[in-house]
């Protein structure tokens, strides 16, 4: 008789937990359905945010700027010589960076002369 009683009160038991974790399993899945239906409704409010980047070349070489007064002629609407943009003339502004602040931070080139061996 005790092992019937014992029978009956553990399927009662496994009966229980059944109930439990498809309870617990229900709950989980209507969880993540009203996660997916708010991560839903975020993309559509902020398209832009979420808009896939390309994979672009990010490029390896700085870009080199005509000279300071150069810029500052063009901008005013003055006339300035067409050497400040070719190759030689680009090469002496790369060379030559003055600027009238003392704080900025300027990236610039560094010529390595060649190595000769030490006898």
């Amino acid at each position: 008789m005790q092992n019937q009683a014992d029978r009956r009160c553990w399927a009662a038991r496994l009966k229980e937990e059944a109930q439990t974790a498809e309870a617990d399993h229900r709950l989980a899945a209507e969880g993540e359905a009203e996660h997916c239906q708010l991560a839903l409704e975020e993309h559509k409010k902020n398209k832009s945010k979420y808009t896939p980047v390309r994979d672009a070349d990010v490029p390896s070489n700085p870009v080199i700027f005509p000279c300071q007064y150069v810029v500052r002629k063009m901008k005013s609407e003055e006339y300035c010589e067409l050497f400040y943009f070719t190759n030689s003339g680009l090469k002496e502004a790369s060379c030559s960076t003055f600027s009238a602040d003392t704080d900025t931070l300027i990236m610039m080139t560094c010529h390595i002369p060649d190595s000769r061996p030490i006898l």
